[in-house]
């Protein structure tokens, strides 16, 4: 599945690339600046919190230790 992960990211850069060419072309500015900004901080606040503390479902279950987050 190693080569599923690849193709992933390589797709998503693309995809990502060609959405930010098309809004530099068309000159299209950010309406709720702000909005976009509480976004981005509360993404690295849940970043950290479940760094350190994260919910005790599967997803975040640590599969060599059993544990979960950073001990």
């Amino acid at each position: 599945s190693g080569w599923v992960n690849i193709a992933i990211f390589f797709a998503s850069a693309a995809v990502a690339f060609l959405t930010e060419t098309t809004i530099f072309k068309n000159g299209i500015k950010c309406k709720y600046p702000y909005a976009a900004l509480t976004v981005l901080c509360v993404i690295a606040l849940l970043f950290a919190v479940f760094t350190f503390a994260p919910p005790h479902i599967p997803l975040f279950r640590d599969p060599v230790m059993g544990g979960y987050g950073i001990v």
